[in-house]
């Protein structure tokens, strides 16, 4: 399979693209908290990305039969990409932070419900089983780069409890060490707003690495832009 430029590709794009996955939901309770929100309100927004996510999977389901998922997939990384860059970074009110959590969400969802079909659309039915398999492996990396909030954080923060309780222990989404890392290296959570920035474009940018890892593959697939693939 590795003699193969566009398993490469896909392999690459969507090991990259696990990496700032879940950096939205495990920072949005510690940054609704700097914007002064409540923790009801952290907990619904986490909520809402949750939310969001399902109901990604299922419209981008769809949405692959009308312009293929390799299509969709490029979509939801560019769309990741963009919320992290341009939306996030610009929400300093509940109202654009709400707006961030759907689109985000929407496009994780997207994300994991392409796959499948993206390899069965470029590699054949008969090798989705082998190529999934290899492709998951790749994820290894983004999956082991989390853990727990307290441990990310050295200090003890009130939407710890919160964060845990809305995620039920899931050890794929509590947290992501190098950008909680990275948000220790500007000062913290108690530094405000801008601490949240490095972190945000960190995400942001890996996503976008693989949007155009993905764009590559697309092309060599098929060079014309409205044509499903």
């Amino acid at each position: 399979m590795f003699k193969s430029a566009n398993f490469v590709l896909i392999c690459a794009a969507t090991a990259i693209g696990t990496f700032p996955l879940y950096v939205p939901p495990f920072f949005l309770p510690l940054y609704a908290n700097s914007l002064g929100f409540s923790s009801s309100t952290g907990a619904g927004l986490v909520a809402g990305f949750t939310l969001s996510s399902a109901a990604g999977r299922i419209v981008c389901g769809y949405l692959c039969d009308m312009m293929g998922a390799v299509n969709v997939l490029l979509t939801s990384l560019v769309l990741t990409a963009l919320s992290m860059l341009a939306i996030w970074p610009a929400s300093t009110t509940l109202g654009p932070l709400a707006l961030f959590v759907v689109v985000n969400g929407l496009s994780n969802g997207g994300f994991f419900c392409t796959m499948p079909t993206v390899a069965s659309n470029i590699f054949g039915s008969a090798r989705v089983g082998v190529v999934m398999s290899m492709i998951i492996t790749g994820w290894i990396g983004g999956y082991l780069m989390v853990r727990r909030l307290k441990e990310a954080f050295h200090y003890p923060h009130p939407y710890a409890k919160v964060h845990g309780l809305v995620f039920a222990n899931s050890p794929l989404v509590q947290g992501a060490p190098i950008a909680g890392y990275l948000l220790e290296a500007f000062g913290g959570a108690e530094k405000g707003l801008t601490a949240y920035r490095p972190a945000m474009f960190y995400g942001g940018s890996l996503s976008l690495v693989s949007a155009i890892l993905v764009l590559v593959a697309r092309v060599r697939v098929n060079k014309k832009v409205f044509v499903k693939v």
